[in-house]
């Protein structure tokens, strides 16, 4: 996939549209590792950056009702061997409203409307059920105090149009909520609007 830095996306202001001459309207990023001490990523720029091995693709979007947002096809989500079950609709591309799934590197945490939210969080904690929930936060409603024993978390997959199936490691799907790590959060939310928000935003923190 692709996507571009902030909100500007396909506006004519971002980088990528300034330079669709030069670079034929094609690049890729990828963001490193929360878990990475490096902290370092990278930006290909042109056809080379359709030339890395194992590359997956699946189709961007756009809606007219929100022309410079980057959308892409969420079709569902697996949480362990789950494939929840999500309203007919609750992802689909409607170019009368802004309905649909957005990439947005500038946005940390996925936000995923409230449908969806709802059961794959139900799901998450569904699997953990011998786990106490601790106290929620402001953004998260669904976390844990760090565990001392082994516990296997569930996998999530979000599964995209084309055949993409994205399969988060641990690192993607749980953020410590405290600078020491005792506390764990299911690192989804709702989108800003809460149930009233129409679309879902695909953050950098599962990128």
């Amino acid at each position: 996939m692709e996507g571009c830095r902030g909100s500007t996306g396909r506006h004519n202001l971002s980088f990528v549209s300034q330079m669709t001459t030069l670079y034929d309207s094609t690049f890729s990023y990828c963001l490193p590792s929360w878990s990475s001490s490096a902290f370092m990523g990278s930006l290909l720029l042109g056809k080379e950056a359709l030339c890395a091995p194992g590359l997956q693709f699946t189709p961007l979007y756009s809606n007219r009702m929100k022309p410079q947002y980057y959308y892409v096809g969420l079709n569902g989500i697996s949480v362990g061997e789950e494939l929840v079950f999500i309203p007919e609709g609750t992802f689909t591309l409607d170019q009368s409203t802004r309905r649909g799934s957005i990439i947005e590197s500038g946005t940390v945490i996925t936000r995923l409307v409230e449908p969806a939210y709802n059961v794959q969080r139900d799901s998450f904690r569904r699997h953990l059920s011998d786990l106490t929930l601790a106290s929620p936060t402001n953004l998260f409603d669904t976390c844990y105090n760090k565990p001392t024993g082994e516990v296997k978390f569930p996998i999530i997959t979000l599964h995209f149009d084309d055949g993409l199936d994205l399969t988060l490691p641990v690192e993607n799907t749980l953020i410590p909520e405290n600078e020491e790590g005792t506390v764990l959060c299911l690192a989804f939310a709702l989108p800003p609007g809460g149930a009233d928000a129409v679309f879902s935003i695909f953050g950098n923190y599962q990128h």
